[in-house]
């Protein structure tokens, strides 16, 4: 993952302290936004600094000269005072040419004074970037399996978004293998998602049972908020074994393809997603990784594109049987341009291919 120098602009009375213990609820609902927000992205890694800033733009220009942000996050929603002076932050973030993102649609519009499509897709591609960093960029692998991971953001949202995959390595002969799908888009999604990540992973180095994994997380997520909600996959591969243990919250079942080309799809008994229910019962499914096989993971968007799951399964499934696709050297991207084709994804679309016996020469 990139590590980003990320500059927060704020209210002076709502820079948020470095934890919330010792506050009131009342206290912190003045200031929780900018919590969230920087302590989100101080989670995922990033080198975060927040500034409080009300009266004038020179500390603004001294922090860019002097911590030099990769990306600046603008939560202000007045300047000087004035709501309607809001617009100066972004024209001067613009004369910078300092990559932005956060600020209010009217301080996008007035800052580029052009065509707000413009303004639109300079927004997206900040907002893609940060949700890029927050994916890893080098996945672990054990002995032959190969693991491969491709993330694609909507084309109809302008906003950060809740997709997932994540592998961590556990042991020299363990990996925790995760993908998820956050309902919603914006802050509450990208900030749930890296709970999410964070209570599995945590979970993950106190027991190997992926369905108690996906019970800590889903006990993280009803503690955030009532409504929210996302679906999980949960995996633990075994070296020894060659086998990955299973469990999912309401998440699509992973489809698996054979040595001779077959693909079938994994009868992964879900429970509900994560935050529906108290206390979740998931089954455990057990696949065995063999030489030859390709174990294909992915979020929603890419079999509902065109809003028929069962089609779109079927499109994934006859795109897997292709010998050329599954073993190219980057296979996630190549399922999703097989199975997209033309079509602009509706819905963000992550997927992991895991596969035993792939080498760079196949």
């Amino acid at each position: 993952m990139r590590r980003l120098r990320i500059l927060v602009l704020m209210h002076p009375d709502f820079v948020p302290p470095d934890s919330t213990d010792g506050y009131t609820a009342r206290q912190i609902n003045e200031w929780k936004t900018e919590y969230d927000v920087v302590s989100t992205l101080r989670a995922a890694g990033h080198d975060v600094r927040p500034l409080g800033v009300q009266e004038e733009i020179k500390p603004v220009r001294d922090e860019i000269e002097g911590f030099k942000p990769h990306v600046v996050f603008n939560l202000l929603e007045q300047f000087h005072h004035e709501p309607v002076y809001d617009q100066h932050i972004p024209s001067y973030l613009e004369l910078m040419e300092i990559p932005y993102t956060g600020c209010n649609p009217r301080g996008l519009i007035l800052a580029r004074g052009k065509d707000l499509s413009k303004t639109l897709v300079h927004y997206r591609r900040i907002a893609v970037a940060l949700q890029a960093a927050s994916l890893p960029t080098i996945l672990p692998k054990v002995d032959d399996l190969d693991i491969d991971g491709y993330y694609i953001p909507s084309a109809e949202d302008v906003t950060i978004c809740g997709d997932w995959y994540d592998v961590m390595e556990l042991s020299e002969s363990e990996l925790l293998v995760t993908i998820g799908d956050v309902a919603g888009h914006g802050l509450n999604a990208a900030v749930t998602m890296t709970r999410i990540k964070q209570a599995i992973q945590t979970a993950a180095l106190l027991t190997r049972d992926p369905r108690a994994i996906l019970r800590i997380a889903n006990q993280t997520i009803r503690q955030m908020d009532d409504d929210l909600f996302a679906t999980a996959l949960v995996g633990i591969f075994n070296a020894s074994s060659r086998r990955l243990d299973i469990a999912s919250a309401g998440h699509p079942p992973p489809l698996l393809r054979e040595p001779g080309g077959a693909v079938r799809e994994c009868s992964v008994f879900p429970a509900p997603p994560l935050g529906v229910q108290t206390a979740p019962e998931p089954s455990l499914f057990e696949v065995n990784l063999s030489l030859g096989t390709a174990l294909v993971m992915f979020t929603d968007g890419l079999v509902e594109w065109d809003r028929n799951i069962a089609t779109g399964y079927h499109r994934l499934s006859t795109v897997l049987t292709g010998d050329d696709v599954i073993w190219s050297s980057h296979p996630s991207k190549r399922i999703a341009e097989a199975v997209l084709g033309e079509a602009s994804p509706r819905d963000d679309i992550a997927i992991l291919v895991l596969r035993e016996g792939w080498t760079s020469a196949a």
